[in-house]
């Protein structure tokens, strides 16, 4: 029939060589213990309060003496010191909340209105600037680009460069053109 196919060879590099084989020990770690704590029962402790009396009173010499009996003492005065609070400004009033009765210090009405007009004054500049500076830009873009263009092509003439492409003539050139045949494209 005919000849056998014939297998192509390639001959292959050596396998790299791995390290030798590592054994990692299982981890291990110290098993939690306590030392249990051990409380005396309720009759342990009223058998050690009665010895603890008992021991009191053999210890403490008798007296032979009948108690004084005590007069009911007047109320005690006990005096407050003055704390000096500072006097707040004349520009801050206070508030008090209705619901807790806490006193709340609250700048005059002459300062919040102050700092209302500044923020106010502040963002109507700022916004103002904004809006009027963009158009202005915009319409500087528009005179310069044309000058700069034609500044750049006579310095490019002057020092004997090829003018510079424009990036939609340079994307144009780079991509695969296309040729179009009745509805395929070659």
């Amino acid at each position: 029939m005919g000849d056998p196919p014939i297998i192509p060879y390639a001959k292959l590099p050596p396998a790299a060589e791995l390290p030798p084989r590592m054994t990692l020990p299982l981890p291990s770690a110290p098993i939690p213990s306590y030392q249990p704590l051990i409380l005396p029962s309720a009759v342990e402790i009223q058998k050690a309060k009665a010895q603890q009396t008992e021991d009191e009173k053999q210890a403490a010499p008798k007296k032979t003496t009948a108690p004084l009996r005590q007069l009911p003492s007047p109320p005690v005065q006990i005096q407050q010191e003055i704390i000096d609070i500072p006097s707040q400004p004349a520009e801050v009033t206070e508030f008090t909340l209705p619901a807790v009765n806490v006193a709340v210090p609250v700048p005059s009405a002459e300062i919040v209105t102050t700092a209302a007009v500044t923020a106010g004054v502040a963002a109507l500049t700022s916004v103002g600037a904004t809006m009027a500076a963009v158009p202005m830009f915009e319409r500087l873009v528009k005179v310069l680009k044309p000058v700069m263009k034609s500044a750049l092509k006579k310095i490019a003439t002057a020092r004997h460069l090829p003018p510079a492409e424009s990036e939609a003539r340079l994307r144009w050139r780079q991509r695969a053109r296309t040729r179009h045949i009745g509805s395929n494209r070659v």
